[in-house]
């Protein structure tokens, strides 16, 4: 069975379903598809299943797993605003959002200064919509925080694009799976004050390591 509905989640942690029923009569004008509060936008747009579970998570290094089903996750119509999707603190801000098929599906955790891990979904106790979560990164200083969250795609590539505009990128499989006590090994290293601010999974024929990743001492700490 595939994908029944949209699943839309805003950058202050607000997320509703939608059923593909209501974008049929789609019109050169296109259609509203989330009502937004002022300062607010869409970030994250997945399609999902009934059987499906979203796995969340917080700069902050906390993830929630919850089911998609119509009692978490109940369709709304286009007009609605959406339910929070994660306790959030004033400090925290939503990073990532993926649709997961079984609980022992792989998610791949980035951090700000580079550092990353594959965890099963498992390791994350089934919560409810709004909950908390749990801490789920162990960062190795205090300056750092939870960059992304995607799948774990095996023979994909993590790209990592920095705050001075360098692109990266490793074979998934050669990241480190672990437990959430674990901060996980440093990717490649950055420059003072240098950050990874975006990244993504992709597919390349070629998983050999980019020349950043390869000059660099994967362990090695600035702080």
């Amino acid at each position: 069975e595939g994908p029944d509905s949209l699943a839309l989640v805003t950058q202050q942690g607000r997320i509703k379903r939608v059923a593909f029923s209501e974008f049929t009569n789609l019109s050169a004008r296109g259609l509203t598809a989330l009502k937004l509060k002022d300062g607010d936008q869409l970030e994250y747009v997945l399609p999902i299943r009934p059987s499906d579970q979203l796995v969340v998570a917080s700069s902050g290094g906390r993830m929630l797993r919850f089911n998609a089903d119509a009692e978490q996750l109940p369709e709304l119509g286009r007009t609605a605003q959406g339910n929070m999707v994660m306790r959030l603190s004033k400090k925290e801000e939503l990073v990532g959002c993926v649709a997961i098929a079984t609980p022992s599906d792989e998610v791949l955790l980035l951090t700000a200064q580079g550092f990353a891990k594959r965890m099963q979904a498992s390791e994350l106790r089934l919560g409810k919509r709004g909950n908390i979560g749990i801490q789920a990164v162990r960062f190795a200083n205090k300056t750092d925080a939870l960059s992304n969250i995607t799948p774990a795609e095996p023979h994909g590539v993590v790209l990592m694009m920095t705050s001075d505009n360098r692109l990266a990128y490793v074979p998934v499989d050669s990241v480190v799976q672990t437990s959430p006590q674990k901060p996980g090994d440093r990717l490649f290293k950055l420059q003072k004050k240098e950050t990874i601010v975006r990244s993504l999974i992709a597919y390349t024929s070629d998983t050999a390591h980019s020349d950043d990743h390869d000059d660099s001492d994967d362990h090695d700490d600035d702080n």
